[in-house]
């Protein structure tokens, strides 16, 4: 399950974010984006950012999923803050920038992996035990 959650966020792209059109790359958007800690521990992003003293992490993100086949996420979470910190608005700044990836696969797969129409016909093909 580890791994196919991996899978998914490999699978990302930002949407409903402000992107921006990479330099030199004609249709590709690009987004930017820093994290931030309060003191209480409560994460918040802000888009088009990349506030490497403040914040806990950035974070940069293109749509090249059409050109490319993937999708570029990349994420700095070593910004003064400790580790533990630091790997948790790594996470926020994945999951925020790729949620909507993650929903377009779900959508996609739902249907095939979790309903029970499709749950029995798994089992009428898997091999007796």
């Amino acid at each position: 399950m580890r791994f196919l959650l991996a899978g998914l966020a490999v699978l990302s792209l930002a949407c409903c974010h402000p992107l921006l059109e990479m330099p030199g790359q004609q249709g590709v958007n690009r987004v930017i984006a820093t994290v931030y800690m309060s003191d209480s521990g409560t994460a918040s992003i802000k888009m088009g950012l990349n506030d490497t003293t403040r914040g806990c992490a950035t974070a940069s993100y293109a749509a090249t999923i059409n050109s490319t086949g993937w999708d570029s996420l990349r994420i700095d979470g070593s910004h003064g803050a400790s580790a533990v910190q630091g790997s948790y608005c790594a996470g926020f700044a994945e999951g925020s920038l790729s949620q909507s990836r993650i929903y377009d696969m779900f959508r996609i797969v739902y249907d095939d992996w979790f309903t029970s129409t499709n749950a029995a016909k798994a089992e009428q093909v898997s091999p007796s035990s």
